[in-house]
């Protein structure tokens, strides 16, 4: 089953095994811990009815055991394996706030409004009540 229906629930189990993380690494908590081995276990499974593989395809129930060692002991170093887990998250709110909460520097800057044609508008014009230049020079 390749539908959309499919897609979807794909992208909505990883969605949650990230926000199980981001739990994990906010509380510290033993049930936290097993509610991203149970998502991992999870996205495991769908890996396995796709018709992809063995049956003893254990990435994410891996890569799950190895990223909360990583935030049990606070190891955020630039070579460390939440560094390169977070620059793979393709959510940016979820990658931002994964960084966040562990202190690490994405590199990326907040994303500014770019200008408009109506920010422009008053520019250069004096406030009310304030002299204006004009007026002076016409009741000369």
């Amino acid at each position: 089953m390749t539908g959309p229906s499919s897609i979807e629930r794909h992208a909505k189990t990883l969605r949650a095994w990230h926000l199980s993380l981001l739990r994990f690494a906010l509380t510290l908590e033993e049930p936290d811990r097993q509610q991203v081995v149970a998502a991992a276990r999870e996205i495991d499974q769908i890996g396995l009815s796709s018709g992809g593989g063995r049956q003893d395809f254990r990435y994410f129930r891996a890569l799950s055991k190895e990223l909360c060692r990583a935030v049990a002991e606070q190891d955020n170093t630039p070579s460390s394996p939440l560094c390169s887990y977070i620059a793979k998250i393709e959510d940016a709110r979820i990658r931002r706030a994964f960084a966040a909460v562990l202190g690490i520097d994405t590199g990326s800057k907040p994303v500014s409004k770019p200008a408009t044609s109506r920010d422009m508008l008053w520019r250069g014009l004096s406030p009310r009540g304030a002299p204006d230049k004009a007026r002076e020079l016409r009741h000369r």
